[in-house]
């Protein structure tokens, strides 16, 4: 093994000593190897740690032909160098890569699925199966199985193969391509992975894992995980959620789905009355307005009572049907004002003319194709000027 690798001898510190072996500036930033480091470069899905090196903030890690390079914005100088972890990045990253191996170990026992690649996230991490679809009772069982061997607290050990001829011994999860040096990491009797991961020294130290769903991609499953605090973190805000459901629809947990869905059918409908009592209304509406014609040939400049945009929509639309007639309709609603005109005698209308003399009073938007044109406009105490000025237009006052 790597003796520079501190972060596989003494997992659990977070401080260390070293020297530089090698710096060199490049781009601006400052890429220095050390003779030993608890620095885990990225790789395997794994994020690279961060922290410091003599103060100076290391915001990367990689391997680079074998060589663990650690990337600073500043030199941190040519002596000593004390490293220290983010320990608690560090550690969320091993908690979340041992729940990967067990959830992977748990998806090929449960029903042969294999693990293709992970991403190991601050939130959750992902694990992308070579499955299209998956059934929901095979992830409760997955998830079922996983938080049983949490709580048996198996030990997380490793070993190294010298060779591919020792792989067999092992009964890896799945083939590597390393070929010398590999290293296993061996869950209990549940799981045993050729990875290069750093990995907590027990299951239970994990604590909770909680899948939350997937998508397609690639014609195949991404999986959703919640692992350690993350999974504690979403069943807190998911409990505190459903309490103030229960509370809001007086109901309670075993009962609140059933609740919900006659909440949603009895506003379907009542959404469904509402309507029809709007198109009634609008009926009501388009009757009024074809006994105040007062021009010839028939044309309504008019304002409606404040109301809902259906009821507006549904008037605009009965009023259109009606043979012979003209209409400017308008209705002040939520700070702003609707509009509609429609003109089917009057070949001649220039929209454009109507947009500068009529709709800029009410910083309208809008258009459509003759002989209907709808929108609306923010300036709802020029509603009177705007219905004024479309009747000049019109040659009427």
């Amino acid at each position: 093994m790597n003796e520079t690798a501190l972060y596989y001898i003494k997992p659990y510190e977070s401080r260390f000593q070293a020297r530089i072996k090698s710096i060199e500036e490049i781009d601006g930033s400052w890429h220095i190897e050390l003779n030993q480091t608890l620095f885990y470069p990225e790789g395997g899905g794994q994020p690279a740690d961060r922290g410091f090196l003599n103060g100076v903030p290391v915001r990367d890690v990689q391997k680079e032909n074998g060589r663990i390079i650690h990337i600073t914005e500043k030199n941190p100088g040519t002596g000593p160098v004390t490293g220290e972890l983010d320990w608690d990045a560090r550690y969320h990253f091993m908690v979340q890569h041992t729940g990967q191996h067990l959830i992977s170990a748990a998806l090929k026992e449960t029903d042969d699925i294999n693990t293709l690649s992970v991403h190991l996230g601050k939130d959750s991490t992902t694990i992308e199966v070579d499955r299209s679809d998956l059934a929901e009772d095979i992830l409760e069982k997955v998830e079922k199985n996983v938080n049983l061997w949490i709580r048996e607290n198996h030990p997380v050990d490793f070993h190294i193969a010298a060779d591919a001829s020792e792989l067999p011994k092992y009964s890896i999860r799945r083939e590597t391509k390393l070929a010398s040096n590999i290293r296993i990491v061996q869950i209990g009797d549940k799981d045993a992975a050729a990875c290069g991961g750093v990995h907590v020294g027990r299951t239970g130290e994990i604590g909770l894992i909680k899948y939350t769903g997937m998508e397609k991609i690639r014609g195949r499953l991404r999986l959703f995980w919640k692992i350690g605090d993350p999974a504690y973190s979403d069943y807190r805000q998911k409990h505190t959620v459903v309490n103030c459901i229960n509370s809001l629809v007086c109901s309670q947990t075993d009962t609140l789905t059933d609740r919900i869905n006659n909440i949603i059918k009895e506003k379907s409908e009542m959404a469904e009355r509402i309507k029809n009592l709007e198109n009634l209304s609008a009926e009501n509406m388009v009757k009024t307005l074809c006994e105040s014609i007062t021009h010839y040939p028939p044309l309504i400049a008019q304002e409606l009572p404040e109301r809902s945009s259906e009821f507006f929509k549904q008037t605009v639309k009965k009023m259109s049907e009606v043979e012979g007639i003209s209409f400017l309709l308008t209705m002040k609603s939520k700070k702003r004002i609707q509009w509609a005109l429609y003109l089917p005698r009057d070949s001649e209308f220039h929209f454009d003319q109507f947009k500068k003399n009529c709709l800029s009073l009410i910083g309208g938007k809008g258009g459509g194709k003759g002989p209907l044109w709808q929108g609306s406009g923010d300036r709802i105490d020029q509603s009177e000027n705007f219905t004024k000025a479309f009747l000049e237009l019109e040659g009427i006052c």
